[in-house]
C-alpha cells in the first residue's frame, strides 16, 4: 500500500528523469548503475526511549535511516498511544534534501484518534528529478509530541507499513528493517492526601485516632512504610501495599498517657520508594491536637453481671468524676470490644456520678469474652469483661443440663441485695430468682453448643 503510494507521487519525478536522460544520451554516453548494499537498511526512532517527562512536556524524536544506499524516497506509518502522547508537529530531515531537492513531506494522516487505542501518523517524502540518491545514515523527519498522560507508549514502525525506494528508473524497493521507539512516562509516586485526627482536644490519658489517607499516584505496585507522628514522636508505623492508582486510609491510635499537657502537630510520612523523585507529597501535617487536663474522668465500670444469656439484657454502671469547678455536659459512650452499646448525654456537677447503661445481647456472638469500656471526649477506661452464653447455660460449659438448673435452684427465691442472690442466675434481670429463670433453663434443657 505504502509502496504504491510512493510510486504514484513519484510519477512527476520520473517524467523529469526520462526527459533529462534523453538529453544526456544525445550528448554523451551515460550508463545507470545500481549500488548493491552490503548491509540491510534500518528505519528507527532516535532516541529509542523517552523517559523522565511529565504531563504537558514536549519532546522530539528523529525518524532515522541507517545503512541505506541510493535512497530517493521513503514512507512511514507510525502508531502511538494517544492517552500518553499526542502528535504536535513535524519537520523534514536533511538526509534527502542535502543531496537533491525534495517536494517536502507529504502528510497522509495525522490523527490522535485513529481508533480506540492508537494514534497514527502517515508521512512520505521523495526527491525531485533524477540523479544520485542519499547514502549512509541520516534523519528523514523530526516529529514532536506532547505528553498527554502518565503511562507507556510504543512509537511503532511496522516494517510492512514502511517503504524505502532507490534512485533507479523505475525506482526499486530497498530491503530494510525497522526499530520501534518507546515513551515511558510511568513514575513511582506515593502521596499522602489527608491526615485527620478523630478529635482536636483530648484529656491526658485518653486516646486519639489518626486517620491517614495515602495514594499510589504512580504506575507501579508499591510496598512502603507509613508512619504517624505527634510533633517529632512516632506514634506507630504500618506497612502498606498499593497497586497503581489505588488509595487507602490507615488508622493509628495515639494514647496520650505519657505526653505532657500542650499542643501537638499531627503529621504522617510515607517512606520514599525506589525510583521515586517527587517526594514533596510523602509528608503531610494537618491539624493540632491539644492535650489538656481532664475535667471529666471515668473512674469505674461495673457490669451488673459477668455472664449473660444471649438475647437478654445486662446493666453496666459507669462512674464519672467532674474534676472542674462547674457543671459539665458531655457525651458518655459504652462499648463491648469496640462495638458501641449506648451513648448518653449527661450533665454532671463537680462530684462523682454513676450512669447506668443497658446492653441488649440479641444477635451477639455467643461464648466470647467481651471487653467493656467507656469513653468521653476527654477520658476513657477499659474495665471488666462479659461472656455471652446460650440461654440457660449459667455455668458456661456449653450445654444446658441439671447442673445449670441446680445452680439456679440453689438461689431460688432470693432477691437483689440478699446473701443468696447471684445476678448470673437472674437470667431475665428482674432482680429476683424465680420460676421464670428456671423456665429458661428448662426450655433449653439438653441443648449442647457445637
Amino acid at each position: 500500500m505504502v509502496r504504491s503510494m510512493i510510486k504514484k507521487h513519484l510519477q512527476y519525478t520520473l517524467t523529469i528523469f526520462i526527459i533529462t536522460l534523453s538529453l544526456l544520451v544525445a550528448t554523451k554516453p551515460y550508463r545507470l548503475s545500481t549500488v548493491q548494499a552490503t548491509t540491510v537498511a534500518t528505519i528507527y526512532v532516535n532516541p529509542p526511549q523517552i523517559e523522565d517527562l511529565t504531563i504537558d512536556d514536549t519532546f522530539s524524536v528523529n525518524i532515522t535511516v541507517a545503512n541505506v544506499t541510493e535512497l530517493a524516497g521513503w514512507a512511514i506509518n507510525l502508531y502511538y498511544n494517544p492517552k500518553v502522547v499526542n502528535a504536535s508537529s513535524y519537520e523534514e530531515g536533511p538526509f534527502l534534501k542535502d543531496v537533491r531537492s525534495t517536494l517536502g513531506i507529504w502528510v497522509f494522516d495525522w490523527n490522535d484518534n485513529y481508533n480506540a487505542t492508537h494514534g497514527h501518523i502517515e508521512l512520505a517524502c521523495f526527491m525531485v528529478g533524477t540523479g544520485p540518491g542519499a547514502n549512509g545514515t541520516g534523519t528523514l523527519a523530526t516529529l514532536t509530541f506532547k505528553i498527554k498522560g502518565l503511562g507507556y507508549s510504543p512509537l511503532s514502525l511496522p516494517v510492512d507499513e514502511t517503504d524505502l525506494e532507490d534512485s533507479t528508473s523505475p525506482p526499486q524497493p530497498i530491503p530494510h528493517t525497522t526499530k520501534d521507539g518507546l515513551v515511558d512516562t510511568r513514575i513511582h509516586n506515593i502521596a499522602i492526601t489527608a491526615v485527620t485526627p478523630s478529635k482536636t482536644t483530648v484529656a491526658k490519658g485518653a486516646s486519639v485516632s489518626i486517620y491517614v489517607t495515602v495514594q499510589n499516584a504512580g504506575n507501579f505496585t508499591e510496598n512502603f512504610n507509613l508512619t504517624a507522628y505527634c510533633n517529632t514522636t512516632a506514634i506507630a508505623t504500618q506497612t502498606v501495599t498499593l497497586t497503581d492508582g489505588a488509595s487507602t486510609t490507615k488508622t493509628f491510635t495515639w494514647n496520650t498517657a505519657g505526653f505532657a499537657i500542650g499542643n501537638y502537630t499531627i503529621k504522617s510520612i510515607a517512606d520514599q520508594v525506589p525510583g521515586e523523585t517527587q517526594t514533596g507529597d510523602n509528608i503531610k501535617d494537618d491539624g493540632i491536637v491539644s492535650v489538656i487536663l481532664p475535667k471529666i474522668k471515668i473512674t469505674k465500670i461495673a457490669p451488673y453481671k459477668t455472664i449473660v444469656c444471649q438475647g437478654y439484657t445486662v446493666k453496666i454502671n459507669v462512674t464519672t468524676l467532674n474534676e472542674g469547678d462547674s457543671p459539665q455536659t458531655f457525651s458518655l459512650t459504652t462499648y463491648y470490644s469496640g462495638n458501641e452499646i449506648e451513648t448518653k448525654t449527661i450533665t454532671q456537677t463537680p462530684e462523682t456520678q454513676t450512669t447506668t447503661f443497658t446492653w441488649n445481647t440479641t444477635g451477639v456472638t455467643k461464648y466470647v469474652s467481651y471487653i467493656i469500656s467507656a469513653e468521653t471526649a476527654e477520658s476513657s477506661l477499659t474495665d471488666g469483661t462479659i461472656i455471652v452464653v446460650y440461654p440457660g447455660d449459667v455455668n458456661v460449659d456449653k450445654k444446658v443440663d441439671m447442673k445449670d438448673i441446680a445452680f439456679i435452684a440453689k438461689a431460688f427465691g432470693s432477691k437483689l441485695g440478699e446473701p443468696l442472690y447471684n445476678p448470673i442466675y437472674d437470667i431475665n434481670g428482674d432482680g429476683k430468682i424465680d420460676m421464670k429463670d428456671i423456665a429458661v433453663a428448662a426450655k433449653n434443657f439438653g441443648h449442647t453448643e457445637p
